[in-house]
């Protein structure tokens, strides 16, 4: 996939997640920085809410935890956990921004981008 296709989708996933009414649920807070950084608000931490997760939330929440082994076992638990709860845990945008930034920590998310904008620049 071309750099500007890349950073096209990035940005449309951004931009809807920035519009989400739901809670983003990350890991700590400089992947909580990292997200404001680029728009996203709306975001709880791990680190800050612990285990207590499910009884913070009154409806579905988005998880966008980090993508190396133990961001996915995170992703899993939360899913269970909340699921448990009767309330929906989305995995999408997690997928998408996996797939068009090829990052393994959410903090990463702002340097990528600007990487991409700099290749396109170059070309």
């Amino acid at each position: 996939m071309l750099a500007k296709e890349r950073l096209g989708r990035l940005e449309r996933v951004l931009g809807q997640l920035a519009l989400e009414d739901r809670k983003i649920i990350v890991e700590g807070k400089h992947d909580r920085d990292a997200l404001r950084e680029l728009g996203v608000t709306n975001i709880v931490t791990i680190e800050r809410v612990g285990t207590r997760i499910a009884e913070t939330l009154d409806k579905d929440a988005i998880v966008l935890t980090d993508f190396d082994r133990k961001g996915r076992q995170l992703a899993e638990r939360l899913r269970e956990t909340l699921n448990g709860s009767g309330l929906n845990a989305d995995m999408d945008y997690r997928r998408e921004i996996k797939r068009y930034s090829g990052i393994t920590a959410i903090e990463e998310l702002p340097s990528r981008m600007e990487q991409i904008r700099k290749e396109i620049r170059e070309r």
